[in-house]
């Protein structure tokens, strides 16, 4: 699909339309942050795993001890994700 440019310029069309969207992720973060905390906490209090790496959980995902820890990694993902793509989808072969 890729090697054809009609889709390229209807994917990078989608994808700016969409952006505000993804946008709101941030916000989607916190409120569902905020909704699980009290389980969040609790769980671990019960399990003792948060730092135990069982895999496949990779390393830099153990490395988030708190729930705000975490929810800060998924928003710094998504936020280099949208720039990745507001990026790629600017470029000259993607223009609509």
């Amino acid at each position: 699909l890729m090697s054809h440019q009609s889709f390229r310029e209807r994917m990078s069309k989608r994808w700016f339309e969409m952006h505000d969207v993804v946008e709101s992720y941030f916000d989607l973060i916190d409120e569902t942050t905020e909704l699980i905390r009290k389980s969040w906490n609790e769980n671990f209090k019960v399990y003792n795993i948060l730092e135990t790496g069982i895999p496949p959980v990779p390393d830099y995902i153990v490395a988030c001890k708190t729930i705000d820890e975490q929810a800060a990694f998924n928003k710094e993902w998504v936020r280099k994700r949208i720039e990745w793509l507001d990026n790629e989808f600017s470029k000259p072969n993607y223009n609509y």
